[in-house]
């Protein structure tokens, strides 16, 4: 055997030897999940109000995941707390969907008020706002 022959089986025997490597950490994580639960991340994609267009869970541990397509949402089968929309499915029930309304912005008079401000030695500012309370301070009258 040649130099280039035993560097290719070298070669072969690394990437088995990696591939049995991962293979051993995704069993012992698995076990991990297996015992404590998976860990799952949601990615969920709607276009609307009464479907689900695509779910994929993901385990952030052991890396397993499954994806859905197409889900309806549907309203817990619950009359005491759903009433007449108990079990029915969100697409069924007849809802109206106001247009988006600007805030209204409503003008107020401006109020105009006297205060003294002084700076004192540390820097900082004193603010007389009894006029703005509605109180006198004590030798005004």
């Amino acid at each position: 055997m040649s130099m280039k022959d035993y560097e290719e089986k070298a070669k072969k025997i690394q990437e088995q030897a990696e591939r049995l490597q991962a293979s051993m950490l995704s069993i012992k994580k698995l076990t991990e999940c297996a015992r404590e639960g998976h860990k799952f991340d949601l990615d969920v994609e709607c276009s609307n109000h009464a479907s689900i267009d695509n779910i994929i869970v993901h385990c952030s541990r052991c890396g397993a995941f499954g994806d859905a397509e197409g889900v309806d949402l549907r309203m817990p089968e619950n009359e005491e707390a759903f009433g007449d929309l108990s079990d029915k499915f969100v697409v069924d029930i007849e809802i109206e969907i106001p247009e988006e309304v600007e805030d209204e912005v409503v003008e107020t008079e401006e109020v105009k008020t006297e205060y003294k401000e002084e700076q004192s030695s540390d820097g900082t500012y004193k603010v007389d706002v009894s006029s703005i309370l509605g109180k006198k301070k004590e030798g005004d009258e």
